[in-house]
């Protein structure tokens, strides 16, 4: 028999040489070993040994030699022998070209409709959304960032309720929008964009990053009204509308406020869970199957130990495809290319720093503040993305060709993502995705150099929007040093402008007023260094006081200036972050083992530590342990019972019991003399900030990052009231002296409220940040609340009218508090001073 020609057209696939090989079989089962089918067999070893050519894959090589060993042997037995037949050497000039518009990767673009052939790796996740959805008519899909939670909602569940995965669903209404700063308004859009259909028709509405609900929307009755609309939807008995949501579980706690919301959310809450092993290699070989890309023997397997267990491996593993795919060799990626990259956990900071590398100076200036725009810093080390108008970025007095530019270059790449307005002036851009911001360390280290001023610069922004919301009420605007602040910055928005502006306008007038009036200002200025000797004495004194508490009363009434101090020092180290709180507990503990005193953890800052170890005086330590060493052996110990940090203590009026607050979400009522544990209060959904006594010892108030302040019967740990409204953690509460009020401090206001009804009856509203604390006057008149404005503000307690603005500091004022005759205040700041002022 004649020899395979040494030139044929080869096959595009191994699938294709399956599919003739699985031909020539029925062929021959059909009509045996004719001259037809020699001929047919030499003519398919010929184009399986040109094959070689293009498969490089030993697998692949494996296979396709298999076949032709096949064929080789059937020739054999049919007596028309031919030489042995060798797949040719693999050569990269034969192998297919893939055209860039066949790439089958989004890099940190989310999954959508469109690209659900795409979509892979999630069929047992979509078939529990699935049935869910036929029980729930409202469906939370909550995980971490960088989950894919918008892409398993857009490309994996919509495209199988299209395909009629529940009966009838193929013909639902679909309607998907993120609710940003107005979500009634975002809703509202969507809802007007979508084709007109049978008011009859069942809904299916997705609402995509539904933390922004809570953290964009700073109107809090727009919300309350989503929020209820949403409720009214999946609840309607007339039409089975759905209601499906996405959301970061970090933000979770937020839905506790909703709680009409909250047990449908709790009910149809499905946490996603990462990708397998399987799954993951699914997701990374399905779509290259789809184009025809090859991987070289090895790569996917090291993709995959790159990315297990990496908290945003889709997005990291998407945009390192995307990034061997514009490194692809015609139709395969080799390990080479694969190291070029970077691998799995370095592709995109690699790709980022390509990218900023390669810009002007100049550029790169532009840049930087570009993306720190898009950002939004917590109050901790957590960081989100921030959508702003694409206008905004031509107020920073920068050339404006050089903006456009430059984020021109930043979309081509991939690492911003600019979304068209429905009117001009509209247009929005924002990071691609927040994978960005945690995975790509030039941009985390610039975060870390601007992360105070990025909040200060948005509390600006927010406060302003609450400016406007307010119809520009003059309580809303800024005053000191935060509007002195506020002056300087060079890319006001038109709003931005006008609410400094007016804010200039009405401190003018106030200090006309001030001056008219004389007010006279006594400003007692506490050091760097004073305040570290405060904090130390602050220690002793609360550590005598837990063990003696008479003497300690005496002793605490020494200086009222100084238990201030040392209370704004203890509220600071709460508002630490997670990773200077673990600092802080290592020196607790170096401390404790160097002084020879044992401390427990929970018990550390109720005995007043938290202040000392936040300075590093080494003239503090050495006075602290010298005061500690005249100190009377503990006869008391409260611990073991919280299971996290103690945040705050009280003793009740009669000084028989003591109430911890503690950030596992308890407080605990001991008996002052045993040192039992005597009542659990436990119903805080965050860390319980403070716990106080009412005047009368019958009540105690709690107060949490839930948003929340809680009233508890004192003696059986029963929950009285719940007082609910305000719009971020509750960092204070405290009752009036005649017990039938309570005031507390939050994210944007103090709220005074009616101990036992719990209705709102007051609000406090004129500080442009963080409310820190608030506090009654002795005879209960006034309120005097403490704010990261920088100020701290007196008001009327009955009507609300703010009486006096105490300006001085220039730093956060975390707290602030009354002397005991009422006629001076103490003020203590971050700017390491404390100041008294004449109250009236």
């Amino acid at each position: 028999m004649n020899n395979p020609p040494s030139v044929a057209e080869p096959f595009v696939s191994l699938a294709a040489l399956r599919t003739a090989h699985a031909a020539l079989l029925k062929r021959h089962r059909a009509e045996g070993e004719t001259p037809g089918l020699i001929a047919a067999v030499d003519a398919f070893l010929a184009r399986g040994q040109a094959s070689g050519a293009i498969f490089f894959e030993e697998d692949e090589r494996w296979t396709a030699q298999g076949l032709l060993d096949y064929w080789s042997a059937t020739l054999y037995r049919a007596d028309a022998p031919a030489d042995s037949v060798a797949l040719a050497d693999f050569d990269p000039s034969r192998a297919p070209e893939l055209p860039d518009a066949d790439c089958p990767y989004l890099g940190l673009d989310a999954f959508g409709e469109a690209n659900a052939g795409l979509f892979f790796g999630r069929r047992r996740v979509v078939t529990e959304l699935v049935e869910r959805l036929q029980t729930h008519r409202l469906l939370a899909i909550v995980g971490p960032s960088g989950s894919g939670k918008s892409s398993l909602a857009r490309a994996g569940l919509v495209p199988a309720l299209r395909k009629g995965a529940i009966p009838g669903a193929e013909d639902w209404e679909v309607v998907a929008f993120v609710p940003g700063s107005t979500p009634m308004t975002a809703m509202q859009r969507a809802l007007d964009a979508a084709p007109a259909s049978d008011p009859a028709t069942p809904l299916l509405l997705l609402i995509d990053q539904f933390e922004e609900t809570f953290t964009l929307c700073t109107d809090a009755t727009q919300r309350e009204n989503f929020l209820d609309r949403l409720v009214a939807l999946a609840t309607d008995p007339a039409i089975p509308h759905r209601v499906v949501v996405t959301m970061r579980s970090d933000f979770e706690p937020f839905v506790a406020r909703a709680e009409a919301l909250l047990p449908l959310f709790e009910a149809g809450k499905l946490v996603l869970p990462p990708l397998s092993a399987g799954e993951l290699r699914e997701a990374i070989e399905r779509p290259a199957e789809q184009v025809g890309l090859k991987f070289e023997s090895g790569l996917v397997d090291a993709l995959l130990q790159d990315i297990l267990g990496e908290p945003a491996a889709l997005p990291l593993l998407q945009f390192t495809l995307l990034r061997l795919w514009e490194e692809r060799e015609r139709n395969r990626v080799t390990l080479a290319a694969y190291r070029r990259v970077g691998g799995g956990r370095l592709a995109l900071a690699r790709r980022a720093d390509e990218i900023y590398d390669g810009l002007l100076p100049e550029e790169q200036i532009t840049a930087r503040r570009i993306l720190l725009r898009m950002v939004r810093p917590g109050a901790g080390l957590e960081v989100t993305s921030n959508r702003i108008r694409r206008s905004d970025l031509d107020r920073g007095g920068e050339d404006p060709g050089r903006v456009a530019r430059v984020l021109a270059k930043l979309v081509a790449a991939r690492l911003v993502r600019a979304s068209p307005g429905e009117q001009a002036g509209d247009a929005q851009v924002e990071v691609a995705h927040e994978a960005l911001v945690r995975n790509w360390p030039t941009l985390v280290e610039w975060l870390e150099d601007e992360r105070l001023s990025l909040r200060r610069r948005q509390r600006l922004t927010a406060a302003a929007e609450e400016w406007q919301r307010l119809d520009r009420a003059e309580g809303a605007l800024l005053r000191g040093a935060v509007l002195a602040e506020a002056a300087e910055y060079t890319d006001l928005s038109e709003l931005e402008q006008a609410f400094v502006a007016a804010s200039r306008a009405a401190e003018q007038a106030e200090l006309e007023r001030e001056r008219r009036t004389s007010r006279r200002l006594r400003v007692l200025s506490i050091g760097a260094s004073v305040a570290a000797v405060v904090a130390t004495i602050a220690a002793v004194v609360a550590l005598a006081g837990f063990f003696q508490a008479e003497a300690n009363r005496a002793a605490a009434e020494d200086s009222a200036a100084t238990a201030v101090a040392a209370q704004a020092l203890a509220e600071t180290a709460q508002a630490e972050t997670e990773q200077q709180r673990r600092e802080i507990d290592a020196q607790r503990l170096a401390f404790a083992a160097q002084s020879q005193v044992e401390v427990d953890p929970n018990l550390a800052l109720l005995l007043g530590y938290e202040g000392f170890l936040r300075d590093r005086n080494p003239v503090s330590r050495a006075s602290l342990r010298a005061a500690l060493d005249r100190q009377v052996p503990a006869v008391r110990f409260l611990g073991g019972r919280h299971s996290g940090l103690v945040l705050s203590a009280a003793y009740s009026p009669d000084g028989t019991r003591i109430v911890t607050a503690s950030e596992d979400g308890t407080a605990l009522v001991w008996d002052a003399e045993s040192g039992a544990c005597l009542t659990t209060l436990d119903g805080d959904s965050g860390a319980v900030l403070s716990a106080a006594y009412s005047p009368d010892g019958t009540r105690i108030v709690t107060a949490s990052e839930d948003g929340t302040a809680l009233v508890w019967a004192a003696e059986s740990g029963e929950r009285v009231t719940t007082l609910d409204g305000d719009s971020g953690w509750v960092l204070s509460a405290a009752y009036s002296p005649d017990g039938a009020h309570i005031v507390t401090a939050s994210g944007d206001a103090a709220l005074v409220w009616e101990a036992e009804s719990g209705e709102r009856v007051t609000t406090l509203a004129g500080h442009s940040g963080a409310v820190y604390s608030a506090a009654y006057s002795p005879d209960g008149t006034r309120i005097v609340t403490a704010s990261e404005d920088g100020t701290a503000l007196v008001w009327e307690a009955e009507s609300g009218e703010r009486v006096t603005t105490l300006d001085g500091h220039s730093g956060y004022v975390y707290s602030a508090a009354y002397s005991p005759d009422g006629t001076r205040i103490v003020t203590a700041s971050e700017d390491r001073t404390a100041l008294v002022w004449e109250a009236e």
